[in-house]
């Protein structure tokens, strides 16, 4: 999915957790837009991989209550590297 015009393409049911996904990408990208620092976010990931999880949706078990759907993200990791992710205290 490269947009979120892209979502409803994805209507059979093996992806429906993707779609779940995508959808809180999406509007974590519009907030960031707001911000005016979505090409900062872009030059921050360009060539990396986020690794993050998807909380708060009642329907999937989770050790800890989330007041709300999103992604957390807790590690960076550096495409086509051996290293195993960016420091934390480097990921802010």
């Amino acid at each position: 999915m490269r947009t979120k015009d892209d979502i409803p393409l994805y209507n059979d049911s093996r992806y429906s957790f993707a779609v779940l996904i995508a959808t809180v990408w999406f509007a974590k990208l519009e907030e960031i837009e707001k911000t005016g620092k979505l090409e900062e976010l872009k030059d921050l990931i360009k060539d990396k991989t986020l690794v993050g999880e998807y909380v708060g949706d009642d329907k999937f078990q989770h050790m800890v209550r989330y007041d709300k759907v999103t992604l957390l993200f807790y590690a960076i990791v550096q495409n086509n590297s051996y290293k195993i992710c960016e420091l934390p205290e480097n990921t802010y």
